[in-house]
């Protein structure tokens, strides 16, 4: 196995190691809860013994899980014989241990309605903070039109919109049913009502689908930690909010709260035409030049680290899908 190979199984394990410290806090959180129960409690119930024996279990078996995918993840490594194929094991590991993790803590630590409010109150007051942001009123005539039209699932919360002033074609949700949507799309959208009505759409189905509240649980574990701001970022850049599926699920209930709203479908579905379609990968060529050989592989490992973790599934795909309802 070469220093390379090493390496990035080292550094694999080691973001292995900072998934086990957030789901060890999501644990100590748990034990301390039931700590705090138990002072005003002289008898503590048979119930509350059960749900703190299902919690360890649970942490336990998490770190079990996590100990044999380490293992499993080092044998393949072990034996890849391409650099590019093992840009791909390590990330596959990482990216299986992190969401088994963070999906635990969501378990051990289940977040309620107070949870979400509060952690999409903080992550609002930090995106403002950190962006040129601005929420909508009745002076922005196309958005506001558009976003009372839709109308959400969930009476339980409030949806509000915010425009980010910056060229990039995104838009995103989070917890608390909190929308932001960046002026470079609503800049491609400009002619096209329906595409923006379809992203938001989109975006407020992953709340109403509740996929934002997937990090709530290790959210609420590591609150209090020293360095929580460290495992966050870690924690972050180790498994995005979302899945695929979830993305398809968003597309499909963006779908309909689009329609319900009058948009068109042969407009909205345009929404797809606008984004940029993620680029092929670089096919593998075997050459007699050496530096050929390694520009190709350069190119290959970039490309893998860059779209390992791609959560929406391919433009044309989600086009594909949409078209055939």
């Amino acid at each position: 196995m070469s220093k390379t190979h090493f390496n990035t199984i080292k550094i694999s394990f080691s973001l292995l190691f900072t998934i086990a410290v957030v789901i060890g806090c999501s644990q100590n959180q748990v034990v301390e809860n039931k700590q705090q129960e138990q002072q005003t409690i002289t008898q503590p119930t048979q119930e509350t013994n059960s749900e703190t024996n299902e919690s360890e279990s649970t942490a336990s078996n998490l770190v079990a899980n996590l100990f044999d995918l380490g293992m499993t993840t080092l044998d393949k490594a072990s034996r890849a014989k391409d650099p590019a194929d093992l840009v791909d094991i390590a990330a596959d590991g990482v990216d299986s241990a992190a969401r088994s993790a963070l999906k635990t803590a969501d378990k051990i630590l289940p977040a309620n309605l107070e949870d979400e409010i509060k952690f999409g109150k903080i992550l609002n007051e930090k995106i403002i903070a950190d962006s040129n942001v601005r929420e909508i009123d009745k002076n922005d005539t196309q958005l506001y039109s558009i976003w009372k039209k839709l109308h959400p699932k969930r009476t339980d919360i409030k949806y509000r919109l915010f425009v980010i002033d910056k060229n990039i074609i995104n838009a995103f949700a989070h917890a608390g049913g909190y929308v932001y949507i960046y002026t470079g799309l609503i800049e491609k959208c400009k002619n096209n009502d329906d595409a923006i009505a379809f992203v938001l759409a989109h975006e407020i189905s992953h709340i109403d689908l509740k996929h934002v509240c997937s990090r709530l649980g290790r959210l609420k574990a590591i609150e209090n930690i020293p360095g929580n701001e460290l495992i966050n970022t870690v924690a972050d850049m180790l498994s995005p909010s979302y899945n695929q599926e979830m993305e398809f699920e968003a597309d499909n209930a963006g779908w309909q709260l689009g329609l319900n709203a009058g948009y068109k479908p042969k407009k909205m579905i345009k929404l797809f035409d606008l984004l940029p379609e993620r680029k092929k990968a670089p096919t593998k060529n075997k050459s007699d030049n050496t530096i050929i050989d390694i520009v190709n592989q350069t190119e290959r490992i970039m490309y893998r680290l860059e779209h390992h973790f791609d959560t929406h599934p391919p433009t044309s795909e989600r086009k594909k899908r949409l078209s055939e309802q």
